[in-house]
């Protein structure tokens, strides 16, 4: 079946969310029923580019890491980087999940920082 939803990354708020979105969207009960096309049919239809690409041909691994925008923690500004691990025959052996915190948004000044001084400066 051919899936046109698209997933809203920035909605998404935990490792376990993100999986189980990833594994709703390819139709899997596991994440280990997953597939490398899977992934790459994933990344077409999100029109996603891979971050990085490696194969090691001595342990028949190929890994693939793909950076995707995250949900903003209170004000600061995320990113999620996935890596996937495939055996030489497609299979799906590793799937880590990492959030990534880049650096302090002016929202997060205004509605934290800012508030916090002005109680102390208040009291």
């Amino acid at each position: 079946m051919d899936r046109v939803i698209k997933i809203n990354w920035e909605l998404i708020s935990s490792d376990k969310e993100l999986k189980k979105t990833i594994l709703d969207w390819c139709e899997k009960n596991s994440e280990f029923d997953i597939e490398r096309r899977d992934i790459l049919r994933l990344l077409d239809r999100h029109s996603l580019k891979p971050k990085t690409i490696h194969t090691d041909e001595q342990c028949s691994l190929y890994m693939l890491e793909v950076q995707l925008p995250g949900k903003d923690f209170y004000g600061i500004d995320t990113h999620w980087n996935l890596t996937f691990g495939f055996s030489d025959c497609g299979h799906l052996i590793l799937f880590e999940t990492n959030r990534i915190y880049n650096q302090l948004t002016p929202q997060f000044y205004d509605n934290f920082l800012k508030k916090d001084l002005e109680c102390s400066i208040a009291h």
